[in-house]
């Protein structure tokens, strides 16, 4: 069974798949984001500050942010989080809105690879691009490109039948 399984990883696991996965990343950059990707990014940002909007006072998301304020005490400048005046490290802003757009499950999904990509990668750049101070233009061309790279990582490490 677990050389069923292996045989199944092989390609996700494959040498060279971060130097791979890294210039797929940068000719995308390089190329430009087509104008029906961006598109679909809006839909995606708009969808996940639905989703933490949702889950942003939740018990769970509550306690979490109380712990990661607790532990930010004392940081210059920080990143907001969706909903909420709390600065917080970059680090723990990104894991708070992540689990914020993903906690009620109601976030996006790609279902080739069962992941739902836009929770991890936004929840991830929203806090640091605004500690960057990117325009929005330059989210969501990241966001693309991570979410392109995302999907790329979970198609090769869902089995095939």
């Amino acid at each position: 069974m677990e050389q069923e399984q292996s045989r199944h990883l092989a390609p996700a696991v494959a040498p060279g798949l971060s130097r791979h996965l890294a210039e797929r990343a940068l000719a995308l950059r390089a190329r430009g984001v087509p104008p029906e990707i961006l598109a679909a990014t809006k839909r995606a940002v708009m969808n996940a500050l639905g989703a933490a909007a949702l889950g942003s006072h939740r018990s769970a998301m509550t306690a979490a942010i109380g712990y990661a304020s607790d532990q930010s005490v004392g940081i210059s400048g920080g990143a907001l989080i969706p909903w909420h005046s709390d600065r917080l490290s970059v680090a723990d802003a990104a894991f708070i809105t992540g689990a914020m757009i993903h906690l009620e499950d109601f976030d996006d999904s790609y279902f080739a690879c069962r992941i739902h990509p836009t929770a991890a990668v936004c929840g991830a750049l929203l806090p640091f691009a605004y500690d960057a101070k990117c325009t929005g233009q330059q989210f969501l061309e990241a966001l693309s490109i991570g979410t392109e790279v995302e999907i790329a990582v979970g198609l090769g490490l869902v089995p095939t039948a």
